[in-house]
């Protein structure tokens, strides 16, 4: 069985008054592998994937949108979380002002109940993970590498 997830990112930018604002957001959605430890799976295929081409090139770490859309070839390119109304999760990601992703970045997500939907989890990637994973987390594993 599919559990489906539509995935957002937003670039987290600062004013020049020191106001926050989001300039630009782009969606993707996902037909398997939705809930919360799928989508820490496919978030960490993402990094992992970076990693790997900035260890064979020598260019500096993209952790962007694209790179994600590059290790996730099965993501659908949509213009909202609603495009797909049967999907179960919502992941809404926010990128640092340089439009990059680090295990700092905030994450929300978002669980259908019914016909609404409830926040289940706020914080970065490195809390997400540890209140989705038991033992040895990937980001401990990464940071080891």
């Amino acid at each position: 069985m599919a559990t489906r997830a539509t995935y957002s990112f937003r670039t987290h930018v600062t004013g020049s008054d020191g106001f926050s604002r989001n300039s630009e957001t782009k969606y993707v959605y996902l037909h398997h592998d939705g809930y919360p430890a799928g989508a820490l799976s496919k978030i960490f295929s993402w990094f992992n994937r970076s990693l790997d081409i900035s260890d064979e090139t020598g260019e500096p770490l993209d952790v962007s949108f694209e790179s994600f859309l590059a290790a996730n070839p099965k993501a659908e390119v949509i213009s909202d979380h609603i495009d797909h109304a049967d999907t179960d999760y919502r992941y809404d990601i926010i990128f640092d002002d340089n439009d990059k992703f680090s295990f700092d970045s905030p994450i929300h997500v978002w669980e259908k109940r019914g016909k609404s939907w409830a926040c289940i989890s706020v914080g970065t990637i490195a809390e997400f993970e540890e209140s989705c994973m038991s033992g040895q987390h990937w980001i401990d594993f990464l940071k080891e590498a």
